[in-house]
């Protein structure tokens, strides 16, 4: 009986206590925007499950300043409680958190989760992270490790987000006490994954539930490789980091030197590579499992991963078909390109091919404004006759097919898809074989 009493008055204490623990978000959106009446955050803002009725979460909005749509919303959902995101005030509410961490106000067993949805720029030297923009400035994400390691010592847990483009290297402050997702990854982000994100942040789920169930959505596919700071989210991403690194459309090939871009095929050493890690699903359980994975390896018997590699090689191959001959066009185009002189009035005027696109556009426009001098008529009509040689258009030709192309970018979308399945099936792997504490699985929400 006196032990049924005394486990009845644990049971009552842990209860209580977890009746009682604090669950704070604080919301930080909506920065860098331009002029207008809405920002382009606002539906990941409007859909942010913890700021529901009956979600359990005290919420704190800093969102916007400067567009009437996107305040409107926020007045609505906060009632006069929002502020707007300045690089002030952001500053201030870390102070803040500081201060009442360090005076007990938040403490061991209060949640803390802190999320970022604006946008973000590449991480410079000596940074540990990168920096995000705010309505007026920009706010430094290493300001945050500060917060983490009170948080830490005083046994607050604390979970950080980053929707953010280029939010990857805040990932680094995570711990086996911290969780921290980076909805954005290491390039550009696009906000239907970080949405995502938000609308399973429900009561119930945790962070790495959340997190793995929104990067694999068909909904909510992008180029970008979302990542979370677990041990299998840090290992996942190594092993496929190269297929995100190597996925670009046909714009983005064109402000990268063709010497530094990096592409890796099927029969790269990283692809191979991934390829074993899928395979070692063959051996994770008992002899069998082994005899298993060796009968694979001598290719008497597929593997269990088999239709996700070639969904992934077939994939690639056809990315990397198209990427080559783009690659080839724009290189054609580009050796086309050189400066070259044409006679005008007794003048000999020299430029590239592009330059002399510009000419003609810029005395076109002149000529329906105002009209143009003899001299400067001479010169467009020259320009003219330049722009319609036959090695003129040969030039365009091969530049337009490089500009213009649609297709690359479907393709790259076929190698994220197939990526999602890899990373969910290397990320199953390594969370089994892991044995230290996940910060990221205990967050519940």
């Amino acid at each position: 009986m006196f032990s049924k009493k005394i486990a009845l008055g644990i049971f009552v204490t842990a209860v209580s206590f977890l009746a009682w623990a604090k669950k704070e978000i604080v919301f930080f959106g909506g920065g860098g925007e331009p002029d207008g009446q809405t920002t382009i955050f606002d539906a990941t803002y409007g859909n942010f499950a913890p700021f529901r009725e009956g979600s359990g979460w005290k919420a704190r909005s800093y969102f916007d300043g400067g567009h009437h749509i996107s305040e409107a919303l926020a007045e609505d959902m906060f009632k006069g409680a929002n502020k707007p995101m300045t690089a002030e005030n952001m500053k201030a509410e870390v102070a803040s958190l500081k201060k009442r961490i360090q005076s007990g106000d938040l403490k061991s067993g209060d949640q803390l989760l802190i999320t970022v949805a604006t946008h973000g720029a590449k991480q410079k030297d000596g940074q540990r992270t990168h920096s995000v923009a705010t309505t007026d400035n920009k706010f430094n994400m290493d300001e945050l490790k500060q917060l983490r390691d009170l948080a830490e010592a005083k046994g607050v847990q604390l979970g950080i987000v980053d929707m953010s483009c280029h939010s990857g290297p805040v990932t680094s402050l995570g711990s086996d006490k911290t969780c921290v997702v980076s909805m954005g990854g290491e390039g550009v982000a696009w906000n239907v994954s970080g949405d995502k994100f938000g609308q399973l942040l429900t009561k119930g789920n945790s962070l790495e539930s959340a997190f793995l169930a929104s990067r694999k959505d068909p909904k909510a596919l992008v180029l970008g490789a979302p990542q979370i700071s677990t041990d299998a989210g840090k290992k996942a991403f190594s092993a496929t980091k190269f297929l995100t690194n190597s996925l670009m459309a046909a714009d983005q090939l064109a402000e990268i030197p063709l010497s530094k871009m990096s592409c890796y095929g099927t029969n790269s050493i990283p692809y191979l590579r991934l390829v074993s890690d899928l395979k070692e699903v063959d051996k994770a359980a008992g002899f069998q499992s082994y005899y298993k994975y060796a009968r694979v390896q001598m290719g008497l018997d597929k593997s269990k991963n088999q239709p996700v590699i070639d969904k992934l090689k077939a994939a690639l191959d056809d990315y990397n078909s198209a990427r080559d001959k783009i690659v080839k066009a724009h290189e054609q185009a580009e050796k086309l390109n050189k400066s070259e002189c044409i006679n005008v009035a007794d003048t000999k005027m020299c430029g590239t091919k592009e330059q002399f696109i510009a000419g003609v556009t810029a005395l076109t426009e002149k000529k329906k404004l105002k009209g143009l001098t003899v001299r400067e008529q001479t010169e467009l009509s020259m320009y003219q006759k330049y722009v319609n040689t036959d090695a003129f258009k040969t030039w365009q030709s091969l530049r337009s097919n490089f500009r213009n192309d649609k297709t690359l970018h479907d393709k790259a979308m076929n190698v994220a898809r197939a990526e999602r399945e890899v990373y969910d099936e290397l990320y199953k792997v390594y969370s089994s074989e892991n044995k230290k504490p996940n910060p990221c699985r205990d967050f519940k929400l």
